[in-house]
C-alpha cells in the first residue's frame, strides 16, 4: 500500500513538472519534447515521508538533488534500478547440487546459484604470492592463490 501511494505522488508530480514546462515553454512543445527549460522545485509541494519506514521496508531514501531534477527527498526501489544477469532457474541450480539464493528486498536485487561448499574437499595448495582464503558464505569454496600480471 505504501509503494502505492509514492508511486502515485510521483505521478502527481511529473504531471506538475510537465504542466509547468507547457506554460513556460514558449513552443508549448510539453513535456520533454524539446523544452529547455530547467524544473523549478519551487513550485513543487514535497510530501514527507518516514525515512525509517521507508528503510525498514528494504527500500532506499534518494535525497533531494535539484541538479539531477529530483525537487523532493523519496523513497524508492533500488532494485528497480539494477539490471540483473540472466537468472539460472531454482530448479537447475538444485539439480546441481548448488545453493539457490532467491532475490530479496533487503540488499540483495538478484538471485542467485551458489556452490554448496559443504559437499567439497579442498586439496592443500602452496602460493607463491598471497593464499586468498575461502569465503563459503559467497560460494567460493576452498582457498587459492593470487595471481598478479606484470
Amino acid at each position: 500500500m505504501q509503494i502505492r501511494v509514492l508511486l502515485l505522488i510521483g505521478l502527481l508530480l511529473f504531471l506538475i513538472f510537465c504542466t509547468n514546462i507547457s506554460i513556460a515553454n514558449e513552443n508549448g512543445n510539453g513535456c520533454g519534447h524539446g523544452s529547455s527549460h530547467e524544473i523549478n522545485c519551487d513550485l513543487v509541494d514535497c510530501v514527507p515521508f518516514d525515512q525509517e519506514e521507508c528503510l525498514n521496508q528494504g527500500l532506499t531514501v534518494q535525497l533531494r538533488n535539484v541538479s539531477k531534477g529530483i525537487c523532493c527527498d523519496r523513497c524508492i526501489d533500488i532494485c528497480t534500478t539494477i539490471r540483473c544477469p540472466l537468472a539460472i532457474p531454482q530448479s537447475v541450480c538444485e539439480s546441481k547440487g548448488h545453493i539457490y539464493i532467491p532475490a530479496q528486498k533487503k540488499g540483495q536485487c538478484c538471485s542467485e546459484c551458489r556452490p554448496n561448499c559443504n559437499g567439497v574437499t579442498c586439496l592443500p595448495i602452496s602460493c607463491d604470492i598471497q593464499t586468498i582464503p575461502p569465503d563459503r558464505e559467497h560460494g567460493i569454496c576452498c582457498a587459492t592463490c593470487a595471481t598478479y600480471e606484470d
